[in-house]
């Protein structure tokens, strides 16, 4: 098995240098640096020609010409990569072979099982306390404030909070359109607040806009004229600020 993997390495860092050597060498051109003088003549040239047959533009960046040899460094460039592909084949070839001496050498541990000795399970509580602090302030918000739905409505995932929201208005006899009412008139929470606001609509109907009533950020609903237009209103002033037909 070892020998095989030295004969694998040694052919992959034989295809790397041969790769190395026919990229490092370009097929003969008609004209090369030295026939055309000057970069500024190799560069008139080169800019004369649909393609660069003549190999002058060397990485490829619409320059002609940039060094003596524009082959030169990524010449060298593959060599390096050569050599460090072949460190890290021999340092990988022998780490296996460590590896499997200390796998023949090292006896299996032997596990000892006490007979009759209780099995303690850890439980997780830092993973555990989130989730029953979530359903003990989901408890208190069916029955609670509206404050107190509010703080349980950031903690439950966005697709149950309407759940939520209509559970704590059938428990106070409410419509869950007034609870979402009362809900974006009493919560400074911004995200809340445009969630209440949109209530059963669609989500785009409410956006985050600046206002001058507060200078700062407000929810801005998208309401409905008496001739039809709609417009967007601040949810604080109720004052429009665009209106579109």
């Amino acid at each position: 098995m070892r020998t095989t993997r030295r004969w694998v390495a040694l052919a992959m860092v034989a295809g790397w240098f041969a790769a190395a050597v026919l990229l490092a060498s370009p097929a003969s051109a008609d004209v090369n640096c030295s026939d055309l003088g000057s970069r500024t003549a190799a560069q008139t040239y080169f800019d004369g020609r649909t393609s660069d047959l003549d190999h002058l533009d060397g990485d490829g960046d619409g320059q002609a010409c940039e060094a003596s040899s524009p082959h030169a460094g990524g010449t060298w460039t593959l060599i390096l990569l050569g050599v460090l592909f072949a460190a890290g084949l021999a340092r990988y070839t022998t780490s296996t072979k460590d590896a499997e001496e200390q796998s023949v050498a090292a006896p299996a541990p032997v596990e000892t099982v006490s007979v009759g000795a209780p099995l303690i399970v850890e439980q997780a509580v830092g993973a555990v306390a989130p989730v029953q602090r979530r359903l003990s302030l989901v408890k208190v918000a069916v029955t609670g404030s509206v404050t107190e739905l509010a703080r349980a409505l950031r903690m439950v995932k966005y697709g149950e909070r309407m759940t939520v929201l209509e559970q704590h208005a059938a428990a106070h006899g409410a419509s869950p359109r007034d609870v979402l009412d009362a809900l974006a008139h009493s919560t400074s929470d911004l995200e809340l607040q445009g969630w209440a606001l949109a209530g059963y609509d669609p989500p785009w109907t409410v956006r985050v806009m600046r206002c001058s009533c507060v200078d700062g950020l407000r929810n801005f609903q998208l309401s409905t004229a008496d001739d039809g237009s709609r417009y967007w209103a601040c949810a604080s002033c109720h004052q429009p600020v665009s209106t579109t037909p």
